[in-house]
């Protein structure tokens, strides 16, 4: 089967799987809702950002808010007092501790629930339910000559990095990894990763 037989496949497989378990996850994502709006009354419940989607263009990719509203004053205040963070946040694009996440957020975060409303994405056809992560514009120049391979395929709500110990993977390790996701295209494959994000969520 062609790239494009299983990019076809994967995008009707996705649809059928999202509106078919559409009541489950809109419920999950009401209560999580309600209980961010419960929790922190005025603020937005909702966070999008520009992300690179499928040839790289760009997309609005959804998100559960789960940060301060003055965060980037938290994080300046954070880092000045804790600079190795800075060197952390080069290798692996996240930090080892996050100053910026509320109490909600971090729950969510740790459950991965905050991509939730990222089934959304995937009903728009801007997303895929197994793929590369979705990468912001500025990470374009660190993944180099990799980004055209990586954008042959949407991007996914989870993927091969998200279960194989992302933690501990460098930002270098994890477009090669994807890469070789793309590579090695399969729907069996993306039902495996699916089976194995419910058991690293519930760990």
């Amino acid at each position: 089967m062609s790239l494009r037989s299983k990019i076809l496949l994967k995008a009707a497989i996705d649809y059928v799987v999202v509106v078919a378990t559409a009541p489950i996850w809109l419920a999950v994502v009401a209560v999580i809702a309600a209980v961010i709006k419960i929790n922190e009354p005025g603020e937005s419940i909702f966070f999008k950002q520009k992300r690179i989607g499928r040839f790289g263009k760009p997309f609005s990719c959804y998100k559960f808010r789960s940060m301060h509203k003055n965060w980037r004053k938290i994080l300046d205040d954070y880092l000045e007092q804790n600079p190795a963070e800075v060197e952390h946040f080069a290798k692996f694009h996240k930090y080892e501790f996050d100053p910026r996440i509320t109490k909600v957020g971090g729950f969510i975060r740790c459950t991965s629930l905050d991509e939730l409303p990222q089934l959304f994405n995937v009903l728009r056809l801007e997303m895929s339910l197994v793929g590369p992560r979705p990468y912001m514009f500025y990470e374009k120049k660190q993944i180099g000559k990799n980004l055209g391979k990586i954008t042959r395929v949407r991007p996914g709500l989870t993927g091969l990095w998200q279960v194989s110990g992302r933690n501990e993977i460098s930002f270098d390790e994890r477009v090669k990894m994807e890469c070789a996701y793309v590579d090695n295209l399969s729907i069996f494959r993306d039902f495996l990763i699916l089976f194995r994000t419910i058991f690293v969520v519930l760990k």
